[in-house]
Parts: structure tokens; sequence; C-alpha cells
């Protein structure tokens, strides 16, 4: 599957979510085995800059831009079309994270703003970190989605 351009979506029209930007499904319409499958060949790096770019948080912080550019070197090196160009496993797992993360404050909090406020604010429950800072690693995703999750739920610590 190519990677899709997406200069010509409109801002104005209907937003993708940001896992859609990655898996070109809707959410819940991917099995665990089938994500396991995309995350393991890798997204392309145009999908993940595309949901890099649904958040100005993510984009003002520079979210995987490293990542991203040691993948277009790479990819060059072995002669690969740039459109063609793939993050490696690990760090598709860890853009999913950032992915899913966002789509989950979305919901709680009901807007881009509130939702990117949320992850950009230190947080006494994470250790005076902002999420954002935790979303990396596997550890620290699951941090940050059981606060969330508890924080959807009322139970605030």
């Amino acid at each position: 599957m190519d990677s899709p351009n997406y200069a010509n979506i409109s801002p104005i029209g209907p937003r993708l979510k940001p896992t859609e930007y990655l898996t070109h499904f809707e959410s819940g319409q991917l099995s665990s085995l089938s994500l396991l499958k995309l995350v393991q060949r890798g997204f392309f790096i145009s999908d993940v800059q595309a949901m890099l770019a649904s958040s100005e948080l993510y984009t003002s912080k520079g979210i995987l831009s490293r990542d991203i550019r040691n993948s277009r070197r790479k990819a060059a090196r072995c002669n690969i079309d740039a459109s063609k160009a793939r993050l490696s496993p690990l760090k598709s797992a860890v853009a999913y994270q950032y992915a899913i993360m966002l789509e989950r404050a979305l919901i709680i909090f009901g807007s881009q703003a509130f939702a990117e406020k949320w992850l950009n604010q230190p947080c006494k429950y994470l250790v005076d970190k902002a999420p954002l800072e935790l979303l990396d690693n596997t550890f620290g995703f699951r941090s940050v989605e059981d606060y969330l999750t508890r924080f959807g739920s009322g139970i605030y610590q």
C-alpha cells in the first residue's frame, strides 16, 4: 500500500483521528494482530508526519522529528523512494502511542486545545511529569493511559 498524499485535505473538512493517519482504518476496525502487523512493517513516514502535523503540540515539540530524519537518510542510502520510506517497527509503535493518547485525550477533554494542554501540563500523579514526556516508552504510556482512564471516570488524584 502506498502512502496517500494528505496535502489536499482541507483543514475545514472532516479531520482524521490521529490513529487513522497511521493505519488508514477507523478506530476499532483493526484487531490487535492486524495492528501488530502494521507496526512490524513500519508506518510510512509521510503518514507519521501527517499525524504529527494534526497536533500543534506535537509539531511544536518536534515529536519523533529526529527519528523521521534518520529514517529518511537511511532510505536515501538504500535508494528507497522517499514516499515509500518507513519508520522502524519500534518507532512505529511509539508513533502509535502518541496517536492513541492524543485520540483518547480528545475524547475525554472534548477539544484539541484542552487535550493538548493536558498532555503538556505536569501532573503530580505522573511524578510531576507532563503526560507527553512519558509516551515514548511502554511503561510511561501505560501510566498515562491509567491516569487518563481514572480522570475520565471521575477519579482524581
